[in-house]
């Protein structure tokens, strides 16, 4: 054969890495999302990357070939590891190690003896290697971690027969194959610490062999792959001992400890910060509302923000910029005791009875038949003058304030939108901008559509009171820009909106 060997991709190794990278995504994301603060987790391992136990170990292989020669025979090997361990939560622990060394193999097929190609019925090959890998532990007790172990190695043979001969292959050199290779492994196995330092440790490794040359002989249609069972010590110099000192007393150890001086009888996680059960960046021992729901913004003592000081959470407020001091439902919107539309702050008959036609004031409307459009063409000129600088926004949320079409506005958004327009006829130099927006349901061609339709229904009605057209600015974001999490209807509803906005300097 002329020209270098190329390697065989194996199938079963690059299924196992993509399977490996898969399973480390998805348990990154799923310790993150229970045992780690939204920001404070990666502040944390950054802190604690100094303060990880280093793990140094020594240990004998028993090693069995698994190649096209018939029976493996078991042949000895050493290894030596150093791992950084970087705890993540009370139990998982993170690992990166690197090795090396060094043994043989062997194998017997009875069926070569006398083979005219000149292949011994035994055949023995020296190994030597290095690699790194990446090992996830689990904490059982403070003194047994099992663990799983994923690794490359760089791998170096050189198949001989008993006596120390090249075998026929390997004896002509690059013409048929390289004497390394890189190849993927899994381990694993388990510690037990037998003091704070020392720890015995056994594993067995099953490493995945890129080609069909570790025997020196192609004969079936796999790869060569061997396995080793591991048997050894560990020594771990900063574990807990004798020279352990924990300054503030939260069982962490000073030199570890990514939160020092934490309050007394405070307790705390595995970086000896203290403990935050809702993940909202207000410890527990701070926290006045410690069951927060998940991406609610808080305040310095953990409870959801109330940022109009309605005692209606801001993540519940459907009105959320109401006036101070104004009485609220439930929705953080006005109170309209009537339900004629017209919050009672503004409501000059709030007794109203139901059904009403009200005018934009809450007193009973004089319908003239004539006219079918869906506002007054002339202002109600009871509505009060609000300056640009203190209306500054307002926000129609499209569940309580547009009819299904979004084409349509509901009688109870009038009131809002006649005070706007008044205030914009007064200052007729003033620019607003008017924003529509929707939730993440549906596609985005559709979403910007509905959000611009919203947006311009609003701006029709204003221009309907006498507004200059040339005062507005007209846009639709789609699902763009939220103001809470999509994930539950709350959320979405909150999103779903259209803000009219004061834009001073323009």
């Amino acid at each position: 054969m002329v020209g270098r060997y190329i390697y065989k991709s194996d199938s079963k190794a690059w299924l196992f890495i993509t399977l490996f990278l898969l399973f480390m995504s998805f348990t990154s994301i799923n310790l993150y999302s229970q045992e780690s603060q939204e920001n404070s987790f990666f502040d944390n391992v950054s802190n604690h990357l100094k303060k990880g136990n280093w793990l140094f170990s020594a240990e004998y292989s028993i090693n069995m070939s698994l190649t096209d020669y018939s029976s493996s025979t078991t042949s000895s090997g050493f290894r030596g590891i150093a791992k950084f361990i970087l705890p993540v939560n009370d139990r998982f622990n993170y690992g990166l190690g690197a090795f090396f060394g060094f043994g043989s193999l062997t194998g017997i097929d009875l069926a070569l003896r006398n083979d005219p190609r000149g292949f011994p019925d035994q055949f023995n090959t020296s190994i030597q290697y290095f690699g790194a890998g990446i090992e996830l532990n689990y904490k059982v007790n403070s003194n047994i971690y099992p663990y799983l172990f994923f690794s490359l190695t760089e791998l170096y043979f050189q198949p001989k027969d008993v006596f120390g001969n090249l075998l026929p292959n390997n004896a002509m050199g690059s013409l048929i194959y390289t004497p390394h290779a890189l190849e993927p492994g899994i381990e694993i196995g388990a510690r037990y610490f037998i003091t704070d330092y020392l720890a015995v440790n056994t594993s067995l490794t099953y490493y995945f062999f890129p080609n069909d040359y570790l025997d020196d002989l192609k004969k079936a249609a796999s790869n060569d792959k061997y396995a080793s069972i591991n048997i050894g010590l560990s020594y771990a110099p900063f574990q807990k001992g004798s020279g352990f000192k924990d300054s503030d007393s939260d069982g962490i150890e000073d030199v570890k400890d990514a939160c020092p001086g934490t309050p007394e009888d405070v307790k705390v996680d595995n970086f000896g910060c203290p403990v935050d059960t809702d993940n909202d960046g207000v410890p527990d021992y701070l926290d006045k509302c410690p069951e927060t729901l998940p991406r609610v913004k808080v305040d310095l003592d953990g409870c959801p923000l109330d940022s109009d000081k309605d005692e209606v959470p801001d993540y519940l407020d459907k009105c959320p910029n109401t006036l101070s001091g104004l009485k609220v439902d439930s929705a953080g919107c006005p109170l309209d005791y009537d339900k004629d539309g017209v919050p009672d702050y503004l409501d000059k008959c709030p007794d109203t009875p139901p059904g009403s036609n009200v005018d934009s004031t809450g007193c009973a409307a004089k319908i003239d038949s004539s006219k079918t459009k869906e506002v007054p063409e002339k202002d109600n000129e009871n509505v009060r003058i609000i300056p640009p600088s203190e209306l500054k926004s307002v926000v129609l949320y499209t569940d309580t304030y547009f009819g299904p079409d979004k084409e349509k506005l509901l009688p109870k958004a009038y009131t809002l939108l006649d005070i706007l327009a008044n205030t914009m006829k007064a200052y007729p130099e003033s620019k607003w901008n008017i924003s529509g927006y929707t939730d993440s349901t549906g596609t985005d061609n559709k979403n910007l559509a509905l959000s611009k339709k919203a947006a311009q229904t609003v701006a029709d009605y204003l221009i309907g009171k006498g507004v200059n057209p040339g005062m507005l600015e007209v846009v639709g974001y789609g699902e763009k820009n939220p103001v809470f999490s999509n994930d539950f209807p709350e959320g979405r509803a909150l999103n779903r909106r259209v803000e009219i906005k004061y834009m001073p300097g323009k």
